[in-house]
Protein backbone atom coordinates (compact mmCIF):
# COMPACT_ATOMS: atom_id res chain seq x y z
CA UNK A 1 0.00 0.00 0.00
CA UNK A 2 2.53 2.15 1.29
CA UNK A 3 4.23 1.98 -2.58
CA UNK A 4 1.24 2.57 -4.32
CA UNK A 5 0.61 6.05 -1.98
CA UNK A 6 4.33 6.75 -2.86
CA UNK A 7 3.78 6.95 -6.51
CA UNK A 8 0.45 8.20 -6.19
CA UNK A 9 2.75 11.22 -4.65
CA UNK A 10 5.27 11.33 -7.17
CA UNK A 11 2.45 11.65 -9.85
CA UNK A 12 1.33 14.64 -7.80
CA UNK A 13 4.74 15.99 -7.36
CA UNK A 14 5.28 15.21 -11.19
CA UNK A 15 1.95 16.93 -12.00
CA UNK A 16 2.00 20.01 -9.71
CA UNK A 17 5.85 20.90 -11.09
CA UNK A 18 5.77 20.87 -14.44
CA UNK A 19 2.45 22.25 -14.59
CA UNK A 20 3.86 25.39 -12.40
CA UNK A 21 6.95 25.73 -15.08
CA UNK A 22 4.98 25.60 -17.90
CA UNK A 23 2.10 28.07 -16.48
CA UNK A 24 5.59 30.86 -15.47
CA UNK A 25 7.01 30.34 -18.82
CA UNK A 26 4.34 29.88 -21.33
CA UNK A 27 1.01 30.90 -18.98
CA UNK A 28 -0.39 27.58 -20.20
CA UNK A 29 -0.53 24.20 -19.03
CA UNK A 30 -0.56 21.70 -21.78
CA UNK A 31 -2.83 19.14 -21.64
CA UNK A 32 -0.65 16.24 -22.92
CA UNK A 33 1.37 17.05 -19.38
CA UNK A 34 -1.79 16.51 -17.27
CA UNK A 35 -2.72 13.67 -19.37
CA UNK A 36 0.92 12.09 -18.54
CA UNK A 37 0.15 12.37 -15.00
CA UNK A 38 -3.28 11.11 -14.79
CA UNK A 39 -2.94 8.02 -16.75
CA UNK A 40 -0.55 6.59 -14.41
CA UNK A 41 -2.53 7.62 -10.82
CA UNK A 42 -5.49 6.26 -12.44
CA UNK A 43 -3.82 2.95 -12.75
CA UNK A 44 -2.65 3.29 -9.24
CA UNK A 45 -5.80 4.57 -8.19
CA UNK A 46 -7.28 1.15 -9.45
CA UNK A 47 -4.41 -1.14 -7.90
CA UNK A 48 -5.09 0.85 -4.23
CA UNK A 49 -8.41 0.92 -3.41
CA UNK A 50 -9.63 -2.56 -4.34
CA UNK A 51 -6.60 -3.95 -3.06
CA UNK A 52 -5.98 -1.86 0.22
CA UNK A 53 -8.10 1.42 0.70
CA UNK A 54 -11.50 0.17 -0.15
CA UNK A 55 -13.02 2.23 2.97
CA UNK A 56 -11.23 5.16 1.46
CA UNK A 57 -12.97 5.01 -1.71
CA UNK A 58 -16.19 7.21 -0.49
CA UNK A 59 -13.28 9.87 0.47
CA UNK A 60 -11.94 9.72 -2.76
CA UNK A 61 -14.93 10.13 -4.90
CA UNK A 62 -16.21 12.78 -2.47
CA UNK A 63 -13.60 14.83 -2.17
CA UNK A 64 -12.43 13.92 -6.59
CA UNK A 65 -16.09 15.50 -7.41
CA UNK A 66 -15.42 18.60 -4.53
CA UNK A 67 -12.05 19.39 -6.64
CA UNK A 68 -13.97 18.86 -9.99
CA UNK A 69 -16.76 20.53 -9.23
CA UNK A 70 -15.49 23.61 -7.88
CA UNK A 71 -12.61 23.69 -10.55
CA UNK A 72 -15.52 23.89 -13.50
CA UNK A 73 -17.33 26.50 -11.76
CA UNK A 74 -14.09 28.75 -11.18
CA UNK A 75 -13.64 27.99 -15.37
CA UNK A 76 -17.26 28.52 -16.27
CA UNK A 77 -16.99 32.01 -13.94
CA UNK A 78 -13.35 32.80 -16.23
CA UNK A 79 -11.53 33.20 -12.59
CA UNK A 80 -9.10 30.65 -14.09
CA UNK A 81 -7.99 28.97 -17.69
CA UNK A 82 -9.08 25.19 -18.32
CA UNK A 83 -5.88 24.27 -17.35
CA UNK A 84 -5.80 25.25 -13.90
CA UNK A 85 -9.32 23.27 -13.65
CA UNK A 86 -7.78 20.18 -15.17
CA UNK A 87 -4.99 20.47 -13.12
CA UNK A 88 -7.31 20.26 -9.73
CA UNK A 89 -8.99 17.28 -11.47
CA UNK A 90 -5.51 15.68 -11.43
CA UNK A 91 -4.50 16.64 -7.72
CA UNK A 92 -7.90 15.21 -6.77
CA UNK A 93 -6.97 11.96 -8.65
CA UNK A 94 -3.56 11.73 -7.49
CA UNK A 95 -4.51 12.60 -3.31
CA UNK A 96 -4.61 8.93 -1.66
CA UNK A 97 -8.49 8.45 0.47
CA UNK A 98 -6.27 7.60 3.64
CA UNK A 99 -5.11 11.20 3.50
CA UNK A 100 -8.32 13.04 3.79
CA UNK A 101 -8.88 11.18 7.31
CA UNK A 102 -6.35 12.74 9.24
CA UNK A 103 -7.98 15.45 10.33
CA UNK A 104 -11.03 13.86 11.17
CA UNK A 105 -14.34 13.63 9.03
CA UNK A 106 -12.64 13.83 5.50
CA UNK A 107 -16.04 13.97 3.37
CA UNK A 108 -15.12 17.09 1.23
CA UNK A 109 -11.71 18.12 2.83
CA UNK A 110 -10.66 18.95 -0.25
CA UNK A 111 -12.33 22.14 -0.33
CA UNK A 112 -9.60 23.69 2.01
CA UNK A 113 -7.32 22.99 -0.75
CA UNK A 114 -9.23 25.49 -2.89
CA UNK A 115 -9.37 28.02 -0.03
CA UNK A 116 -5.53 27.96 0.83
CA UNK A 117 -4.97 28.13 -2.76
CA UNK A 118 -7.37 31.59 -2.86
CA UNK A 119 -5.96 32.72 0.06
CA UNK A 120 -2.01 32.48 -1.03
CA UNK A 121 -3.38 34.22 -4.59
CA UNK A 122 -5.63 37.08 -2.01
CA UNK A 123 -1.49 37.72 -0.71
CA UNK A 124 0.20 37.83 -3.97
CA UNK A 125 -2.06 39.82 -5.49
CA UNK A 126 -2.41 42.45 -2.44
CA UNK A 127 1.59 42.50 -2.09
CA UNK A 128 1.80 42.77 -5.91
CA UNK A 129 -0.84 45.93 -5.96
CA UNK A 130 1.24 47.64 -2.99
CA UNK A 131 4.75 47.58 -5.02
CA UNK A 132 2.62 48.63 -8.39
CA UNK A 133 1.41 51.25 -5.93
CA UNK A 134 5.01 52.46 -4.47
CA UNK A 135 6.17 52.62 -8.21
CA UNK A 136 3.00 54.43 -9.82
CA UNK A 137 3.42 56.49 -6.13
CA UNK A 138 -0.54 55.86 -5.25
CA UNK A 139 0.25 54.15 -2.24
CA UNK A 140 -2.40 56.16 -0.34
CA UNK A 141 -4.95 56.45 -3.40
CA UNK A 142 -7.78 54.22 -1.92
CA UNK A 143 -10.22 53.05 -4.89
CA UNK A 144 -12.95 50.74 -5.21
CA UNK A 145 -12.58 49.08 -8.72
CA UNK A 146 -14.71 52.30 -10.26
CA UNK A 147 -17.25 52.16 -7.33
CA UNK A 148 -17.52 55.00 -4.65
CA UNK A 149 -17.45 54.47 -1.13
CA UNK A 150 -21.36 54.41 -0.61
CA UNK A 151 -21.69 52.25 -3.74
CA UNK A 152 -18.97 49.45 -2.26
CA UNK A 153 -20.38 49.37 1.52
CA UNK A 154 -23.73 49.20 -0.58
CA UNK A 155 -22.76 46.21 -2.44
CA UNK A 156 -21.01 44.40 -0.12
CA UNK A 157 -24.13 44.57 2.62
CA UNK A 158 -26.02 43.04 -0.42
CA UNK A 159 -23.88 40.32 -0.63
CA UNK A 160 -23.42 39.36 2.90
CA UNK A 161 -27.28 39.84 3.42
CA UNK A 162 -27.78 37.78 0.35
CA UNK A 163 -25.30 35.45 1.58
CA UNK A 164 -27.47 34.47 4.91
CA UNK A 165 -30.66 34.46 3.66
CA UNK A 166 -29.17 31.60 1.26
CA UNK A 167 -27.52 29.83 4.04
CA UNK A 168 -30.48 29.80 5.84
CA UNK A 169 -32.70 28.55 3.07
CA UNK A 170 -29.61 25.60 2.75
CA UNK A 171 -29.29 24.86 6.57
CA UNK A 172 -33.35 24.44 6.73
CA UNK A 173 -33.50 22.61 3.32
CA UNK A 174 -30.53 20.39 4.21
CA UNK A 175 -30.11 20.12 7.97
CA UNK A 176 -27.41 17.36 8.00
CA UNK A 177 -25.42 18.83 5.57
CA UNK A 178 -23.01 21.33 7.78
CA UNK A 179 -23.20 18.87 10.37
CA UNK A 180 -21.93 15.99 8.15
CA UNK A 181 -19.34 18.04 6.75
CA UNK A 182 -18.13 21.74 7.20
CA UNK A 183 -15.60 22.00 4.40
CA UNK A 184 -18.55 21.39 2.40
CA UNK A 185 -20.52 23.94 3.88
CA UNK A 186 -18.01 26.24 3.38
CA UNK A 187 -17.12 25.51 -0.20
CA UNK A 188 -20.95 26.34 -0.53
CA UNK A 189 -20.56 29.70 0.59
CA UNK A 190 -17.59 30.53 -1.20
CA UNK A 191 -19.44 29.31 -4.42
CA UNK A 192 -22.68 31.53 -3.42
CA UNK A 193 -20.21 34.33 -2.89
CA UNK A 194 -18.50 33.99 -6.28
CA UNK A 195 -22.10 33.95 -8.07
CA UNK A 196 -23.37 36.76 -6.42
CA UNK A 197 -20.49 38.39 -7.41
CA UNK A 198 -21.03 37.62 -11.49
CA UNK A 199 -24.56 38.72 -10.70
CA UNK A 200 -24.10 41.94 -9.33
CA UNK A 201 -22.07 42.86 -12.46
CA UNK A 202 -25.65 42.31 -14.69
CA UNK A 203 -27.71 44.19 -12.29
CA UNK A 204 -28.56 47.93 -11.75
CA UNK A 205 -27.37 49.97 -8.50
CA UNK A 206 -31.17 50.19 -7.32
CA UNK A 207 -31.51 46.68 -7.85
CA UNK A 208 -28.85 45.96 -5.66
CA UNK A 209 -29.97 48.42 -3.08
CA UNK A 210 -33.04 46.77 -3.23
CA UNK A 211 -31.50 43.58 -2.77
CA UNK A 212 -30.33 44.36 0.64
CA UNK A 213 -33.12 45.79 1.80
CA UNK A 214 -35.34 42.75 1.45
CA UNK A 215 -32.17 40.53 2.45
CA UNK A 216 -31.86 41.85 5.64
CA UNK A 217 -35.68 42.51 6.14
CA UNK A 218 -35.80 38.50 5.54
CA UNK A 219 -32.98 37.85 7.69
CA UNK A 220 -34.64 39.83 10.24
CA UNK A 221 -38.27 38.00 10.10
CA UNK A 222 -36.01 34.69 10.25
CA UNK A 223 -34.37 35.51 13.00
CA UNK A 224 -37.58 37.00 15.04
CA UNK A 225 -39.62 34.00 14.60
CA UNK A 226 -36.54 31.65 15.46
CA UNK A 227 -35.93 29.86 12.24
CA UNK A 228 -32.30 30.88 12.02
CA UNK A 229 -31.82 29.26 15.98
CA UNK A 230 -33.45 30.51 19.40
CA UNK A 231 -32.05 34.28 18.14
CA UNK A 232 -30.18 35.21 15.12
CA UNK A 233 -26.19 34.51 15.38
CA UNK A 234 -24.23 36.69 14.26
CA UNK A 235 -21.83 34.38 11.74
CA UNK A 236 -18.42 36.47 11.28
CA UNK A 237 -17.25 34.07 8.56
CA UNK A 238 -19.71 35.28 5.68
CA UNK A 239 -18.56 38.91 6.64
CA UNK A 240 -14.59 37.84 6.25
CA UNK A 241 -15.53 35.70 3.63
CA UNK A 242 -17.21 38.56 1.43
CA UNK A 243 -14.80 41.03 2.22
CA UNK A 244 -11.80 38.40 0.85
CA UNK A 245 -13.44 37.30 -2.17
CA UNK A 246 -14.30 41.11 -2.84
CA UNK A 247 -11.34 43.08 -2.11
CA UNK A 248 -9.40 40.68 -4.19
CA UNK A 249 -11.38 41.05 -7.19
CA UNK A 250 -10.77 44.94 -6.42
CA UNK A 251 -7.14 44.74 -5.91
CA UNK A 252 -6.39 42.63 -9.33
CA UNK A 253 -8.54 44.73 -11.03
CA UNK A 254 -6.28 48.08 -9.72
CA UNK A 255 -3.09 47.07 -11.67
CA UNK A 256 -4.33 44.92 -14.28
CA UNK A 257 -2.23 45.84 -17.21
CA UNK A 258 1.05 44.86 -18.22
CA UNK A 259 2.65 46.73 -21.37
CA UNK A 260 5.10 44.24 -23.28
CA UNK A 261 7.06 44.86 -26.24
CA UNK A 262 4.87 43.12 -29.46
CA UNK A 263 7.22 40.79 -30.68
CA UNK A 264 6.69 39.60 -27.28
CA UNK A 265 2.89 38.10 -27.53
CA UNK A 266 2.57 34.99 -27.63
CA UNK A 267 -0.23 32.46 -27.08
CA UNK A 268 -2.47 32.47 -24.18
CA UNK A 269 -2.05 36.47 -23.41
CA UNK A 270 -4.68 38.40 -23.45
CA UNK A 271 -4.58 41.62 -25.32
CA UNK A 272 -6.55 44.81 -23.36
CA UNK A 273 -9.85 45.97 -25.09
CA UNK A 274 -7.99 49.05 -25.93
CA UNK A 275 -5.26 47.62 -28.01
CA UNK A 276 -7.74 45.34 -29.93
CA UNK A 277 -9.39 48.41 -30.49
CA UNK A 278 -6.15 50.07 -31.80
CA UNK A 279 -6.26 47.27 -34.64
CA UNK A 280 -9.49 47.41 -35.84
CA UNK A 281 -8.06 49.78 -38.88
CA UNK A 282 -5.37 47.57 -40.08
CA UNK A 283 -5.52 45.08 -43.18
CA UNK A 284 -3.64 42.33 -41.43
CA UNK A 285 -5.63 39.33 -41.63
CA UNK A 286 -5.78 37.22 -38.41
CA UNK A 287 -5.93 39.86 -35.72
CA UNK A 288 -8.11 39.48 -32.34
CA UNK A 289 -11.35 41.68 -33.25
CA UNK A 290 -12.63 41.72 -29.59
CA UNK A 291 -11.52 41.19 -26.05
CA UNK A 292 -13.48 40.96 -23.31
CA UNK A 293 -10.19 40.97 -20.87
CA UNK A 294 -10.78 37.50 -19.48
CA UNK A 295 -9.74 34.21 -20.39
CA UNK A 296 -12.47 33.87 -22.98
CA UNK A 297 -10.25 36.04 -25.00
CA UNK A 298 -6.78 34.37 -24.45
CA UNK A 299 -4.63 34.85 -27.79
CA UNK A 300 -4.48 31.70 -30.41
CA UNK A 301 -1.46 30.73 -31.73
CA UNK A 302 -2.49 32.10 -35.51
CA UNK A 303 -3.78 35.42 -33.36
CA UNK A 304 -0.11 35.85 -32.27
CA UNK A 305 1.59 35.60 -35.22
CA UNK A 306 -1.22 38.08 -37.12
CA UNK A 307 0.30 40.39 -34.06
CA UNK A 308 3.58 40.37 -34.70
CA UNK A 309 2.90 40.79 -38.65
CA UNK A 310 0.96 43.97 -37.57
CA UNK A 311 3.60 45.14 -35.83
CA UNK A 312 5.51 45.47 -39.00
CA UNK A 313 2.22 47.45 -41.00
CA UNK A 314 1.14 50.64 -41.09
CA UNK A 315 -0.53 51.07 -37.64
CA UNK A 316 1.38 48.45 -35.94
CA UNK A 317 3.06 49.71 -32.54
CA UNK A 318 6.16 48.61 -30.90
CA UNK A 319 4.28 47.85 -27.87
CA UNK A 320 1.29 46.27 -26.39
CA UNK A 321 -0.71 46.36 -23.30
CA UNK A 322 -1.66 42.95 -22.14
CA UNK A 323 -3.98 41.85 -19.42
CA UNK A 324 -1.99 40.81 -16.00
CA UNK A 325 -2.31 36.47 -15.44
CA UNK A 326 -2.38 35.17 -11.80
CA UNK A 327 -0.03 31.77 -12.53
CA UNK A 328 -2.63 29.46 -10.63
CA UNK A 329 -0.77 26.84 -11.18
CA UNK A 330 1.66 28.01 -8.77
CA UNK A 331 -0.56 28.72 -5.95
CA UNK A 332 -2.70 25.08 -6.90
CA UNK A 333 0.97 23.24 -6.20
CA UNK A 334 1.72 25.50 -3.12
CA UNK A 335 -2.41 25.37 -1.61
CA UNK A 336 -1.73 21.44 -2.36
CA UNK A 337 1.52 21.11 -0.63
CA UNK A 338 0.10 23.19 2.26
CA UNK A 339 -2.73 21.00 2.50
CA UNK A 340 -0.82 17.59 2.45
CA UNK A 341 1.69 18.87 5.36
CA UNK A 342 -1.25 20.12 7.48
CA UNK A 343 -3.19 16.64 7.24
CA UNK A 344 0.57 14.63 7.89
CA UNK A 345 0.60 16.95 10.88
CA UNK A 346 -2.22 16.00 12.50
CA UNK A 347 -0.98 12.04 12.36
Amino acid sequence: MIIVEALLITCLAAALGFSSYSDLKDSIIPNRLLVRCAIPAVICDIIYYPAWAAEYLPLFFVNLAVLTVVGIIFYAYNLWAAGDCKLLMVVGLCIPGRFYTFMGNGFGVSFYIVAIVFSIAFLYVVAESIVLSIKNHELFKITFGGFGLKEALISYFSMVGALTVVSILLSQLFPALSEQSEAISVAINFLIVLTLIQIRQHVSKKVIVIAMIVSWVIVAVFSYIGIYGVKFSFNIWSWVLVLVVMALRLASDKYNYRTIPTSEVKAGQILSAATVMGMAASRVHGLPTSSTEDLRSRLTAEEADSVHRWEASAHGKPYVVIVRKIPFAVFIAAGTLAFLGLEVAML
